[in-house]
């Protein structure tokens, strides 16, 4: 990145320069990526505990909370369980929960936003798998039938930070 010695702080002093790439990830221009990605996934339970967790009914209505919390967790290990590059940035991520009541499911979406190459994809799988199993981990106590499924990638874009261009 360089700037010119007459301004600065204008945009439009600043240049980027993008070398050939031979086989490897140049981390000057990688920083200057920014990806965003949105995964989904779910978990099907019966409806009467869907019913006990929707309404808060006392031992049932902090799950979603812990879900949240290991989602969020399960994102910023990502790099540790999956040796991501030391160079990406991880900047921020997002989860929801919304119920599926016609299937009796609970549904879990994350998304991932990063900063310099490659893994907000991972991050937000990672964070849905694991909001997933601590709702499994809770539920499992009360015998009932369970399922994860559905676990995928539903959005991701990558874009240049100055330009706010897709490469």
């Amino acid at each position: 990145l360089f700037r010119s010695k007459d301004d600065r702080f204008s945009r439009s002093s600043v240049h980027i320069r993008k070398p050939i790439l031979m086989g490897s990830i140049n981390t000057e221009y990688a920083q200057l990526m920014q990806q965003t990605a949105i995964a989904e996934g779910r978990i099907e339970i019966s409806a009467s505990l869907l019913a006990k967790i929707d309404a808060g009914e006392e031992g049932f209505g902090e799950w979603l909370s812990h879900a949240r919390q290991a989602a969020l967790e399960g994102a910023r290990q990502t790099a540790h369980l999956f040796s991501e590059p030391a160079y990406r940035s991880f900047m921020r991520v997002t989860v929801g929960f919304r119920f599926d009541r016609e299937n009796a499911a609970i549904i879990c979406t994350a998304k991932a936003e990063t900063r310099g190459g490659n893994g907000a994809d991972t991050e937000a799988l990672s964070a849905v798998s694991a909001a997933l199993l601590a709702l499994y981990t809770h539920c499992k106590e009360t015998n009932e039938a369970l399922r994860i499924a559905h676990i995928r990638l539903l959005d991701e874009t990558q874009h240049d930070i100055l330009t706010q261009q897709t490469p």
